[in-house]
C-alpha cells in the first residue's frame, strides 16, 4: 500500500458577532440565523468526502481536526454534538487526534467549554490579542481584558491541558512597554502555546479605511522589529521554544495541525471558503455562505497548479525556525544563493533557514518563491 503523509481536516465556521477591524478572513457578522442550516450543510459535506477515492488508507492518515473561523465558539452545544457525532461515525481513531477549536474569550464559559472537552476537543486557541482595552477597541474585539483571564481559567477548569493564546503587536499607537506588559501577563497564565502576530493592515478592512481617513501612520519599522526581537528573547527565557515565525510552545505542544500546513502536507477543508490540498491537487469552496448552502457532493472548484507545489514547500517551510532540507531548493539554487549572500538565509546542518535578519524581513524572502 502506498504511504501517505499526515492528513489534516479543517472545518471553517465563518460567523462573527462583530467583524474585527483588521480581519480579511472569510467571516461575516449578522448572519447567525444561518448557523443551523450551515451546520447541517457541514455534516452533509463531511459525508460527501469520499476518502477512499482520495487515496487508499487515507482515513488512517488523519491526525488533526481544526475548527477555525470566524468564531467557532458561536456554535451551540447541540451544533457541536451533531458535528462531532458525525465525525466520530466516519473516523475510527477520532479519540487519538489533536482536535483544536478557536474561541473568542467573550463567547465562552466553563460549562460550555467542559462540554466541548467532553466531546473530544482537546486543544483550544483563545484569540486574546491584547490585555490593553484601548487596543482591543482599536482592533474591534468584542471582549475586554478581564474576559481573557476568565476564559483561560474556565478552559483549565473544563479540563483543557493544551491551551494556546493569540496576541497581536505593532497595533497603531502601541508602545514597547505596553507590548512587554502583554507578554508578561501572557506567561503568568501559563499557556502551553503562544502565537504573536505582527499586525498587517490589509486593504479593504475597516482598520485600513480608518487609518486612511485619519492619515496613514508611518510604519515604525524599527519599533516593530524591536517588539519582535523582545518577544523572541522574552518567551525563550520563559521556556517557550520558538518553532515558527509567529509561534512559541512548550516542548511537545507545537500545533500539529499548523505544522502540517507549514510542511505543505495534505489537508481537507470543509465549509465556506475552505481550501484543500491533496498530493499537489488543490480546490476550494465558495466564500459565500448562501452559495455554500447550495453545495452538492460534486464539491468546490478544483485546480491543479503546475509547479506551484515546490515553491509553496519553500516559502511555507521557511516559516519554520529550523528551516527545511537543502535538497528542497533543487531548481531554486540561484535564489537560495542570492538570499544567503544578502544574509536573509543561512545554513544550519543540512537545512536552510531564515537568519535573524531574515526573520525580521521574512516577507521579502517569501516573495522570491511566490
Amino acid at each position: 500500500m502506498k504511504e501517505h503523509s499526515t492528513l489534516s481536516l479543517y472545518i471553517h465556521i465563518p460567523f462573527c458577532k462583530q467583524k474585527c477591524s483588521y480581519c480579511d478572513f472569510v467571516s461575516y457578522e449578522g448572519k447567525e440565523e444561518l448557523i443551523g442550516a450551515y451546520v447541517d450543510k457541514l455534516i452533509y459535506e463531511i459525508h460527501c468526502l469520499d476518502l477512499a477515492s482520495i487515496g487508499s488508507g487515507r482515513i488512517a492518515d488523519l491526525k488533526t481536526i481544526y475548527f477555525g473561523g470566524g468564531t467557532p465558539s458561536l456554535l451551540s452545544i447541540s451544533n457541536f454534538q451533531s458535528l462531532i457525532s458525525n465525525l466520530k461515525s466516519l473516523i475510527p481513531n477520532f479519540s487519538s487526534l489533536e482536535i483544536s477549536i478557536e474561541a473568542n474569550p467573550g463567547t465562552v464559559n466553563k460549562e460550555y467549554l467542559k462540554v466541548l472537552h467532553n466531546l473530544g476537543i482537546n486543544r483550544i486557541s483563545l484569540g486574546a490579542q491584547s490585555f490593553n482595552d484601548k487596543h482591543l477597541k482599536t482592533l474591534g474585539r468584542i471582549h475586554d481584558s478581564k474576559q481573557i483571564y476568565k476564559a483561560v481559567e474556565d478552559a483549565k477548569s473544563a479540563g483543557f491541558k493544551n491551551i494556546s493564546i493569540d496576541f497581536i503587536f505593532a497595533i497603531p499607537n502601541q508602545t514597547l512597554n505596553e507590548w512587554k506588559h502583554d507578554l508578561e501577563q501572557a506567561v503568568k497564565l501559563e499557556p502551553k502555546h503562544i502565537s504573536t502576530y505582527n499586525l498587517q493592515i490589509e486593504e479593504g478592512t475597516p482598520l485600513f479605511k480608518t487609518l486612511s481617513f485619519k492619515g496613514r501612520r508611518d510604519y515604525e519599522e524599527d519599533l516593530d522589529a524591536e517588539m519582535y526581537e523582545y518577544t523572541m528573547d522574552f518567551l525563550k527565557s520563559h521556556g517557550y521554544k520558538h518553532y515558527e515565525i509567529s509561534n512559541f510552545a512548550e516542548l511537545g505542544f507545537e500545533s500539529k495541525h499548523n505544522l502540517n500546513y507549514w510542511q505543505n502536507g495534505n489537508y481537507l477543508g470543509i465549509g465556506a471558503g475552505a481550501h484543500s490540498h491533496i498530493d499537489g491537487k488543490r480546490w476550494n469552496n465558495t466564500e459565500s455562505i448562501e452559495e455554500y448552502l447550495l453545495l452538492d457532493c460534486k464539491g468546490g472548484s478544483r485546480t491543479t497548479p503546475t509547479g506551484k507545489d515546490s515553491s509553496e514547500t519553500l516559502f511555507m517551510g521557511l516559516r519554520l525556525i529550523d528551516g527545511i532540507p537543502t535538497q528542497k531548493f533543487k531548481g531554486y539554487e540561484e535564489k537560495m544563493s542570492k538570499l544567503i549572500k544578502a544574509n536573509l538565509l543561512e545554513h544550519e546542518g543540512n537545512n536552510i533557514k531564515l537568519s535573524k535578519r531574515g526573520l525580521m524581513l521574512a516577507n521579502l524572502v517569501f516573495e522570491e518563491f511566490v
